[in-house]
């Protein structure tokens, strides 16, 4: 059984590779300028927060969702 600590740890390296591969498919849409502007502006789709804010926490997988729906050509 993983105690608490374990679970944490285990919870940020998901939350790094997640991120990792958010910012490869980021910089594939994005020019580095644009990807920042994105990152720092309060986005509809994630119901007004910034992308940034979202970064690291568990709320990230908004963001996955959305890439992904951009990708699939959801959004443009």
């Amino acid at each position: 059984m993983l105690r608490r600590a374990d679970r944490s740890d285990d919870e940020k390296r998901i939350l790094e590779r997640q991120q990792k591969a958010l910012f490869k498919d980021l910089r594939r849409i994005f020019s580095e300028s644009d990807l920042q502007q994105w990152l720092d502006a309060p986005n509809a789709q994630l119901a007004g927060r910034k992308p940034n804010d979202m970064l690291g926490t568990p709320d990230q997988q908004h963001l996955v969702d959305l890439i992904e729906a951009v990708k699939s050509g959801a959004f443009t």
